[in-house]
């Protein structure tokens, strides 16, 4: 059990690790197709905003969680994440990630998961295409 919830730990790492890269290139991930940005997701209450971002990857891929007393693997194309900005100190968290097997992440739900995501600093909130940016200083 305690392999599985580090392999779990693990994923939730590297889609951190992916998101927090948001502002590079290749978003940490050489698989992803592309992000997009929810605008109409976007809640702000004073220095915190929150947005849901879709994010598509190339292939297939799959997650393997420790489930009701067994192992369960579920394959994904595309993932909607909920993300918590702070305005004020240019930083983002993961809150919630959602799986689909649909590339568009709007069908086929497969697997939901709370995040108790860690701050990661933003870097390029100048950039009017960056994630922070959107959620902190778009009309």
């Amino acid at each position: 059990m305690m392999k599985k919830k580090h392999t779990l730990i693990l994923m939730i790492g590297l889609l951190v690790a992916s998101f927090s890269q948001a502002e590079t290139k290749a978003y940490a991930d050489p698989d992803l197709k592309a992000a997009f940005p929810e605008k109409t997701s976007i809640e702000r209450q004073k220095s915190i905003a929150r947005m849901l971002v879709i994010f598509s990857y190339r292939h297939m891929k799959s997650i393997t969680v420790y489930h009701t007393g067994k192992d369960d693997t579920f394959y994904y194309s595309s993932t909607k994440v909920l993300l918590e900005f702070d305005c004020e100190k240019n930083r983002s968290k993961i809150i919630k990630t959602f799986f689909y097997s649909d590339n568009e992440a709007r069908k086929n739900l497969v697997y939901e998961q709370l995040s108790a995501g860690e701050w990661k600093n933003e870097t390029d909130r100048i950039n009017p295409k960056s994630l922070i940016h959107v959620a902190c200083d778009s009309n």
